[in-house]
């Protein structure tokens, strides 16, 4: 048996990162192995221990100490590498002021310990400020997956190491989280954020786009839901939203309670618009056609691996008017219409080529521990 500390975004209540964390960790019990999370805040641990699997959490003040007890660093699949688009300019003086990533960083590289990058995101934009210890981590890693084909290409190009690529962990997710067969209920989910409902003229733009197609189209039902505890300022726009839609249209709006939730609330979607990665990759693996309207590097790169390039639009630099007429075409597809074959083979073999490679990760880290 193989113990490792994984290190990911693991200090904020995050539909996606909570997600991950809990399939990874339950991937490494089924394999016979176990693991510890750094610097995990206690929502955060909360939020896995509801789902029914213990967690412990370490402070990297504690690392030097007991690092005896561990084969490996793992830094786990997410998006905590990557850079943030250019409306968050700040982001970057953030992730060093914060201290989070900075403070593991900075004990990891005295560790004697091997460390693993399995399925991160990495790039683009880092500045120096960041970049060198994105550099650093990589570079002493004795073996780097990236979740893309465009986190591969950054690294080459920036620091001219070779890496191999894998999908995106969370196609494997029906294998950890069990919610049933569920019914499409829904036409039209539409996922809660800031990009809809938002105090701001880009969103109520957005926010009057989205109800004139359900009105135009005369949409039966539609599902507003979250993935974080709906934040007040978003308030006063759902009850707009609500107020503009057809009075025949049946309208339900679901706050966040816990990761299982969100699964369950996406599977019952036919199709589904939102800014997040997760949540729409949580739509992908159960049946739903989603459309991606953002402006985050690694979803594009995410929809383009995915020959779904279609499906992703940015949220600054594409027409309100194009944007509605691609939510008529997806409404109007079936699944099989939408779906790639790439799609369709990521969703099939994740979990097994994630296997695989954590089974290599786990035979290097026993070979340097006996070495």
């Amino acid at each position: 048996m193989a113990k490792f500390l994984l290190v990911g975004q693991a200090d904020h209540d995050n539909f996606g990162d909570s997600l991950i964390y809990y399939c990874y960790l339950s991937l490494l019990k089924e394999m016979g192995h176990d693991a510890d999370i750094l610097n995990a805040s206690e929502q955060f641990t909360g939020r896995i221990n509801f789902l029914g699997l213990h967690v412990k959490n370490v402070d990297t003040k504690n690392i030097k100490t007991i690092e005896h007890n561990y084969n490996g660093v793992i830094f786990i699949p997410g998006g905590y590498l990557g850079c943030p688009d250019f409306t968050d300019v700040l982001w970057q003086k953030k992730w060093v002021k914060s201290d989070y990533f900075k403070s593991i960083f900075d004990t990891i590289d005295k560790l004697s310990i091997p460390i693993y990058i399995h399925g991160a995101e990495v790039g683009p934009f880092a500045k120096p400020i960041v970049f060198k210890y994105f550099k650093n981590v990589i570079s002493s890693s004795s073996k780097v997956f990236v979740r893309n084909s465009g986190s591969a290409s950054y690294i080459k190009t920036t620091m001219g190491i070779d890496t191999a690529v894998l999908p995106d962990f969370i196609f494997s997710l029906k294998h950890f989280v069990n919610i049933g067969k569920k019914e499409k209920l829904f036409k039209l989910g539409i996922h809660i954020t800031g990009k809809v409902f938002a105090n701001n003229f880009l969103s109520k733009r957005f926010m009057s786009s989205l109800i004139e197609v359900i009105n135009e189209r005369k949409i039966g039902s539609v599902l507003l839901f979250s993935d974080q505890i709906i934040p007040q300022r978003f308030k006063n726009a759902i009850d707009e939203f609500r107020q503009n839609v057809n009075t025949n249209t049946r309208l339900e709006v679901r706050d966040y309670d816990d990761m299982a939730s969100v699964i369950s609330n996406a599977s019952e979607c036919d199709t589904i618009v939102t800014s997040k990665l997760h949540v729409g990759v949580t739509g992908l693996v159960f049946g739903a056609k989603v459309l991606c309207i953002a402006s985050h590097p690694k979803l594009k790169r995410f929809y383009q691996d995915n020959n779904l390039s279609e499906a992703y639009l940015n949220y600054f630099l594409t027409s309100n008017y194009h944007k509605k007429e691609e939510l008529k075409k997806m409404l109007d597809a079936t699944f099989g219409d939408y779906q790639s074959t790439s799609l369709e083979d990521n969703i099939k073999n994740t979990l097994s080529i994630y296997k695989n490679t954590l089974a290599d990760i786990v035979s290097d880290s026993l070979c340097k521990e006996r070495n």
